[in-house]
């Protein structure tokens, strides 16, 4: 742990997971005090996992299997500002090659799975997916690369979640022009500005930022 005010270093560090894993990232849910690292592990079923780390560095419960499915789910992504829950979002490839974005929400407080798997995508074609909270009408947004539109490279789309974990309209681009807009290992990036009640949506625009 690093102290924000000085980035002094606070104890020692210590083990979060066990065996292979990688693209480890890590959300923070106010309401419980408390951090979820996500990460894939590389075993013969790649699925992606959690643990839950106390605001004091102590590691909360066992890993989490959130995918625990028979596909390859990789490409993790956590967004955690909502009560005592977090969205996890990652990319899903089924047996014939086809890509969406899947998501679910945890129980922050418990480690609970909360209710099912979220399709945030269907079809083919979107992959790496990167989450924001919107804390003025409590509900997220998802970001993702689309690649599904015939004579276009990589698009930038975004799908809204309700803390439900519904589906809040459609599927809807972000940039979509036949120019790149994304990346193909770490698509973009999105905030939120409560002050403004909008979104901050960054990504590769052909070989600049967008």
């Amino acid at each position: 742990r690093i102290r924000g005010s000085d980035g002094l270093l606070l104890g020692s560090e210590f083990q979060v997971s066990s065996g292979v894993v990688s693209l480890v990232q890590v959300g923070w849910n106010p309401g419980t005090n408390t951090y979820l690292s996500v990460f894939y592990a590389a075993t013969a079923a790649v699925d992606v996992r959690c643990i839950r780390i106390s605001n004091t560095g102590g590691v909360l419960g066992g890993e989490i299997n959130i995918s625990n499915d028979a596909n390859y789910s990789s490409y993790p992504e956590v967004c955690g500002a909502y009560g005592t829950q977090f969205l996890v979002t990652w990319d899903d490839e089924d047996g014939g090659g086809a890509r969406n974005i899947r998501g679910r929400t945890i129980d922050a407080s418990t480690g609970t799975l909360l209710g099912s798997v979220i399709n945030v995508t269907s079809g083919n074609g979107r992959d790496r997916s990167h989450t924001a909270f919107d804390s003025v009408n409590n509900r997220y947004c998802v970001q993702f690369n689309d690649y599904s539109v015939p004579g276009r490279s990589y698009d930038q789309a975004g799908q809204i979640v309700g803390v439900d974990g519904s589906l809040i309209g459609g599927n809807f681009f972000i940039a979509s022009t036949t120019v790149l807009e994304g990346d193909p290992a770490e698509g973009g990036d999105i905030a939120f500005v409560p002050g403004y009640q909008k979104y901050f949506s960054v990504f590769t625009w052909n070989i600049n930022m967008g």
